[in-house]
């Protein structure tokens, strides 16, 4: 039985995937990753997306900031624009409602919170 050597890898449904492999029954580790369409396509969208936090600006941060219940902004970019206007020297621009909508969307990123 052969099976993917990248142990980490965030494909966990691929059938080469060491996951997949029975438990106590040897197998082969191949270098199967390195054709993996998937997973150049995964580790790409990752670095486009450390590239986009690391020049995050003022404004874009805002905008997130704003739309942080946005589903097509990744969480580690909704906590950069966050921790950026956090740091702001003033927040006389951010309404109290935005950042009542900012501490629900951490409440619930971090904790189980039923209502009532």
């Amino acid at each position: 039985m052969e099976f993917c050597r990248k142990h980490d890898c965030p494909i966990t449904d691929c059938k080469y995937h060491q996951k997949r492999a029975p438990f106590g029954i040897a197998y082969t580790a191949r270098d199967m990753d390195t054709g993996c369409k998937r997973l150049a396509d995964h580790l790409a969208e990752e670095a486009a997306k450390e590239e986009r936090i690391q020049k995050m600006d003022m404004g874009t941060a805002y905008v997130i900031f704003q739309n942080i219940d946005a589903p097509d902004i990744s969480d580690e970019e909704k906590a950069a624009a966050i921790f950026k206007v956090v740091n702001m020297e003033t927040h006389n621009s951010v309404t109290k409602a935005s950042m009542l909508k900012v501490l629900r969307w951490l409440l619930e990123f971090s904790f189980e919170i039923k209502e009532g």
